[in-house]
């Protein structure tokens, strides 16, 4: 296999970032804001500087580490869905727990409850955890950079490119609008 250009390498993380951030910004927006009760302002600043750390390398360092956990506990593309699903809720619980505490005390809440909201988005994250694995494989499916055998690439295997890229961008437009719509159901 031919070495992938710097392009090429980019348009990956891109999409890599994307079936990330689409999976987990209504989930975590419901958690902050519904359960959390923090303020829209700094629920909004959260999401909005997690998906811009993501996009400017926290979600490669995501995705190759969850590359990197998935061979050291020796999982291929035969390994039972099970088994995956339990690994990606696991790495995300793990990853977010170290990661939400810096990011919500960046985006202007209190240390002490930037630790406690961030210890609850690790615990919490164990649902979306599974969502976020199937997001990003879907995506890295959807887009054509690696053929994935889990259920949900699955299910647009046989789609064209167009319609596979115009389902791509109303799962982000879904996203925008569910995540705005749990902003806008709070008064706080």
């Amino acid at each position: 296999m031919a070495e992938k250009t710097l392009l090429e390498r980019l348009e990956e993380h891109f999409i890599d970032t994307t079936g990330n951030v689409f999976f987990s910004t209504p989930f975590f927006a419901l958690l902050e804001n519904v359960v959390r009760h923090q303020a829209d302002a700094q629920a909004i600043a959260a999401r909005t500087n997690t998906a811009l750390f993501n996009y400017l390398g926290l979600g490669f360092i995501f995705s190759k580490g969850r590359n990197l956990s998935r061979n050291i506990c020796h999982l291929t593309k035969t390994t039972p869905e099970l088994i995956k699903s339990v690994h990606d809720i696991i790495y995300t619980m793990l990853l977010t727990t170290a990661v939400t505490p810096p990011i919500y005390m960046f985006s202007g809440t209190e240390p002490k409850k930037a630790l406690i909201d961030g210890l609850w988005a690790g615990l919490a994250s164990a649902p979306v955890g599974w969502a976020i694995g199937q997001g990003i494989d879907f995506y890295k499916d959807l887009y054509n950079i690696e053929p994935s055998e889990r259920p949900l690439a699955r299910t647009f295997r046989n789609y064209t490119s167009t319609q596979k890229q115009l389902i791509g961008a109303l799962g982000i437009a879904a996203s925008t609008a569910l995540t705005a719509a749990i902003y806008q159901a709070t008064p706080w």
